[in-house]
């Protein structure tokens, strides 16, 4: 029987709280995501690289990952009536 031990190095798992997004990817898409890991310098985890396609996205959007989360709490509280 075939060990399931990998001979790749093992991961760091983050250290921040964040919350959990669970998602599906068709397989052209997670094609192209490992495509992308393969070709970045420390070969991100999957979860890794979704996160920094992700900012890379929202950047050239104009937009910053911090603004959008401040954003998000203004409108939470905004139809919260609480003040920030």
């Amino acid at each position: 029987m075939k060990s399931s031990t990998s001979s790749l190095p093992q991961k760091q798992r983050s250290t921040s709280v964040g919350m959990l997004v669970g998602t599906r990817f068709q397989p052209d898409l997670l094609s192209a995501i490992d495509e992308w890991r393969k070709q970045q310098p420390d070969i991100p985890t999957r979860p890794e690289a979704v996160r920094r396609l992700v900012d890379a996205g929202l950047r050239q959007a104009g937009k910053s990952a911090a603004n959008v989360a401040k954003n998000e709490l203004l409108a939470i509280s905004d139809l919260s009536g609480d003040q920030l």
